[in-house]
């Protein structure tokens, strides 16, 4: 969930060549280009919403679930 303004997202649009559709990665990767370019990344305090896409676990591959996974801190 990222909050912008319409002219950051002129200024730096999402990655047009973003393959293997990961689309549980993409606001990460998003977010991490941000950072790079000297914005600030805050969190919310706690949970605030959820999505549920059905079927969407069954179109990331598996080697990119294993690599998400092994660097999750829970």
């Amino acid at each position: 969930m990222l909050f912008i303004t319409c002219e950051t997202k002129k200024k730096i649009p999402f990655y047009l060549n973003l393959h293997f559709g990961l689309h549980a990665a993409e606001q990460l990767l998003y977010a991490i280009r941000l950072w790079i370019q000297g914005y600030e990344i805050f969190p919310p305090p706690r949970h605030v919403l959820a999505t549920q896409y059905e079927g969407s676990r069954d179109r990331i591959q598996s080697d990119v679930k294993a690599a998400l996974g092994n660097n999750r801190k829970d």
